[in-house]
Order: C-alpha cells, then structure tokens, then sequence
C-alpha cells in the first residue's frame, strides 16, 4: 500500500469519531508547540473510534488522525496493522 494517506478525506462520521476522542480542532490548525506534542497515546483510541464508526479504518480516517496528532502517517499505518482489533478493508 503506498502510504499517501494525507491526500485522502475522511467522511463527516470519521471526523465527528475522531475529534469525540482527540478533542475539537483548534482555530490555528491544531498546531502546537514541540513541548506539547504528546498527544501520541491518542492515535488507538482514535482509529478505534473512527472503525466503529463506519466498520473499518480508511486511509482517510488515518490520514486525519495523523493531522490532528501531529504522528507521522507510517506510524499511524504500522499502529492501524500491527492491532489485529483494526481493519484496513
């Protein structure tokens, strides 16, 4: 799978589930300061979140999630298929 994750958008159900678990946007686009990015132990929570929603986890749920968390999109895809509890189909 080539890992172009960022190009993909989320449905409105994905979002909606993952800002439930990570919080709502911020109006500066969710940046912040290198001392808080520590949000990383939200990334299975979120993917959870956004397969129950719509019964599996797209590449656009894990290219938001990945925005909104500020993790790479490779470590969102390795959590997303390392878990057998989440589905990539």
């Amino acid at each position: 799978m080539d890992l172009k994750l960022l190009d993909a958008d989320p449905t409105d159900a994905e979002r909606e589930a993952i800002d439930a678990v990570v919080g709502a946007e911020a109006a500066n686009g969710d940046r912040v300061a290198r001392r808080d990015r520590t949000r990383r132990h939200l990334l299975l929570p979120a993917l959870r979140a956004a397969q129950r929603r719509v019964g599996w986890v797209t590449p656009g749920a894990l290219g938001y999630t990945s925005r909104r968390l500020d993790v790479p999109p490779a470590d969102a895809y390795g959590v997303a298929t390392f878990y057998a509890l989440l589905a990539l189909e």
